[in-house]
C-alpha cells in the first residue's frame, strides 16, 4: 500500500555521498495484525499507520508510550493513520463504504472530523505539523489532482509546479516546507514547496523510482527509491544521503521523520510479510 504522498540544500546533492545507515532499527508490529504500514511519527515519539486485521480490513492505529491503540473512523471500510504532531493531534484518510472515493480525517481528543476539499471527488490528508496546519491532495470531479492545505475547517489550494499535470502533497514541517511529487509528459519530479513559494527538485544520483515523503525542521527529507534490485529508504540531510535497509529485508520504506532525526516506515522480510519500523540515527548524527 503507497500513498499517492530540498530546498537550497537539496541542490547540493549531485555531488552528496551515499552512506549506509548506522544507527537502531526497532521492529514494530500491532498485535494479531497480518501486515503493519506505519506512516507518520511525531517528535514526542508517537507513532501512527495503518495494519491489516485477520479479515484482510485496514485500520488505523496509534502507537504511544509502548500502547497500541486503534484508530477507525466511525462506520467507514477502511481507515489509515498518516501524520501526527506533538500535540497529539493525528490526520489520514478513510472509504466511507467499500470502492467509495476516499475522504480525509482530522482527530483529536474531541473526536473525528472529516475533511474533503469544497467540491472534490475524494482527499486525502498526509501530514500535519505542529501549528495544526494539515497538507494533503484532493482529485475534482474533472480529475485534476493538486494538494491543498487545512487548518481549522480553512482550505487553501496549493498550486501545482510549473509545467506539471498533477501533483500530490505528503508532508509539511513546522517552517511551513512542503514536499510532494508532480507529474510531468516528460518525466515526474518529486519536489519541496518553500513557504516562500520556491519549488526544488529533489533528486540525487542514481536514485531511480524516488518517492520522497516528508520533511523534518532541520530540512532532513525521507522517502524511498530503487538501489539495485531493492526498493530501499533515504534520508537526505545536508550534504549526505543516507540509505535506509532494515535487516534482512527485501524492500524498506522510509516515510516519516521527526525532529529529532527518527524515521519510521515499513518493511517486507523474506517471507513476503510487511513489518513496521522505526529507525534512530547515531547520537553523533542527531547533534550536527
Amino acid at each position: 500500500m503507497k500513498l499517492i504522498f530540498v530546498f537550497a540544500a537539496v541542490l547540493m546533492i549531485a555531488c552528496a555521498p551515499l552512506a549506509m545507515a548506522q544507527g537502531t532499527y526497532t521492529q514494530i508490529d500491532v498485535p494479531g495484525a497480518i501486515a503493519t504500514y506505519p506512516w507518520g511519527i511525531g517528535s514526542n515519539g508517537d507513532v501512527v499507520g495503518s495494519y491489516v486485521d485477520t479479515e484482510y480490513a485496514y485500520h488505523g492505529f496509534l502507537l504511544s508510550g509502548g500502547t497500541y491503540t486503534t484508530i477507525d473512523f466511525p462506520g467507514a471500510a477502511l481507515t489509515t493513520a498518516t501524520g501526527v504532531n506533538s500535540r497529539g493531534q493525528i490526520v489520514g484518510f478513510y472509504e466511507p463504504s467499500g470502492n467509495s472515493p476516499l475522504a480525509g480525517f482530522f482527530m483529536d481528543t474531541t473526536g473525528f472530523t472529516p475533511v474533503e476539499y469544497p467540491g472534490a471527488s475524494q482527499s486525502e490528508l498526509g501530514g500535519i505539523n505542529d501549528e495544526g496546519v494539515a497538507v494533503g491532495f484532493f482529485s475534482a470531479a474533472s480529475g485534476f489532482t493538486t494538494g491543498f492545505k487545512w487548518s481549522a475547517d480553512s482550505f487553501t489550494e496549493i498550486q501545482i509546479p510549473p509545467g506539471a499535470n498533477a501533483a500530490y502533497v505528503f508532508g509539511i514541517n513546522n517552517l511551513g516546507d512542503i514536499v510532494g511529487y508532480a507529474t510531468r509528459s516528460i518525466g515526474d519530479e518529486n519536489f519541496l514547496l518553500t513557504d516562500k513559494g520556491k519549488v526544488v527538485p529533489i533528486t540525487f544520483p542514481d536514485a531511480q523510482d524516488l518517492t520522497a515523503y516528508t520533511v523534518n525542521d532541520s530540512r532532513a527529507v525521507v522517502g524511498i527509491y530503487e538501489k539495485g534490485p531493492e526498493l530501499v529508504g533515504f534520508v537526505l540531510k545536508g550534504h549526505t544521503v543516507t540509505s535506509l535497509s532494515f535487516p534482512d529485508s527485501t524492500q524498506t520504506n522510509a516515510v516519516g521523520i521527526n525532529n529529532s532525526g527518527e524515521v519510521v516506515g515499513s518493511f517486507k522480510d523474506s517471507g513476503g510479510d510487511w513489518h513496521g519500523f522505526t529507525w534512530t540515527p547515531p547520537a553523533a548524527d542527531e547533534k550536527k
